[in-house]
């Protein structure tokens, strides 16, 4: 999917089985980031539980645990449902998994 500006939109909050849904798909660096931000922060902002599925990210650099951190900072509830590889094994080497909890 993209904008106008042909740039890649990867978070989006979607509805799924009756819940609202921050889905993540690819690579979640420098570029998309602020995207993630942004979609957490409108559903947060619904006062809804916020939920970021990211079973489609293929990558995750340190700027997007800056955002998700950042994120939980901002929303306590927050939960990670269904980490890809890719998450597991970047908040695994950052120590992050009691930080950013997770769910399947």
């Amino acid at each position: 999917m993209t904008d106008g500006n042909d740039v890649d939109l990867i978070a989006a909050v979607v509805e799924r089985e009756g819940e609202r849904v921050v889905e993540v798909v690819g690579e979640v660096d420098l570029t998309t980031a602020a995207q993630l931000e942004q979609a957490i922060a409108q559903l947060a902002a619904e006062g809804a539980r916020v939920v970021v599925d990211v079973a489609q990210v293929e990558f995750l650099d340190s700027s997007g645990v800056t955002a998700l951190l950042r994120a939980r900072k901002g929303v306590p509830g927050l939960v990670l449902r269904n980490p890809s590889p890719a998450v597991t094994e970047v908040l695994e080497m950052a120590g992050l998994t009691d930080s950013l909890p997770t769910e399947d």
